[in-house]
């Protein structure tokens, strides 16, 4: 196995215990996302497969070896993106309309956001506020649960 291919795998399973170490704590912390660690037993899991099992292995790389958060995507890499979007609800990218994203995706979500901002060695709030804040045009429920969950994510860091 290429050097590569062997982070890849590492990163991301590490970014799935990572995802479902945050379902976890907001399962405990919330009782309404009962079934959230269930859920998540399956985050990224497309990543593994066929057709986005390749062009993720160089996406990883390419990602890993970038001065910048901003890098050029390949049109394979492109592709893989938006298969994986489409085929996991916890993107908001998934919906036609965000406010059809129901509130267990977007529980998914805030932990994957959580998992990544650990793995990149920030804050959950200022990684919010930094990266997707404005991205997205959550309505006014999806904004409150939204924070609520970035709290109790990050007293669960």
């Amino acid at each position: 196995m290429s050097e590569k291919t062997t982070f890849f795998y590492c990163r991301t399973y590490h970014h799935i215990a990572l995802v479902q170490k945050y379902c976890a704590i907001i399962e405990d912390a919330c009782p309404e996302f009962l079934g959230l660690s269930s859920f998540a037993e399956q985050h990224d899991a497309s990543k593994l497969e066929d057709p986005e099992l390749s062009p993720y292995i160089d996406m990883t790389w390419l990602y890993k070896n970038a001065k910048t958060r901003y890098v050029d995507l390949t049109p394979e890499m492109e592709q893989a993106w938006k298969h994986h979007y489409m085929v996991n609800g916890h993107h908001p990218e998934h919906y036609a309309r965000l406010d059809d994203m129901p509130d267990m995706a977007i529980a998914e979500m805030v932990a994957d956001w959580a998992a990544m901002s650990e793995e990149k060695g920030g804050s959950l709030v200022m990684w919010f506020h930094k990266v997707n804040q404005n991205k997205y045009k959550f309505n006014s429920h999806q904004e409150r649960l939204i924070n609520r969950l970035i709290q109790v994510c990050a007293r669960g860091e």
